[in-house]
């Protein structure tokens, strides 16, 4: 079958499926942002407990465990902070 003069045309949906499937990667975006974001804050709170405990021990205590009262921070941050 020859096709002359005539050009095959996309499916008149195919224009409003590409179009929701960009808001559709973008709505995802989104939530994958908002995501991060909560795991951020969910493990800054968790650090910034951590160091209140932490605070609240007697020096004693802290010693016990084999940190001084100024490296508490230090001690709860040693996985991002550089030494």
């Amino acid at each position: 079958m020859a096709y002359t003069n005539q050009t095959l045309r996309a499916s008149p949906f195919s224009a409003l499926t590409r179009a929701f499937s960009a808001a559709a990667r973008g709505i995802a975006a989104i939530f994958d942002s908002f995501a991060l974001a909560l795991a951020v804050s969910n493990t800054a709170q968790a650090r910034l407990e951590q160091a209140e405990q932490l605070q609240a021990k007697t020096d004693a205590e802290l010693a016990e465990i084999g940190i001084a009262r100024d490296d508490i921070t230090r001690y709860v941050f040693r996985d991002l902070m550089w030494t």
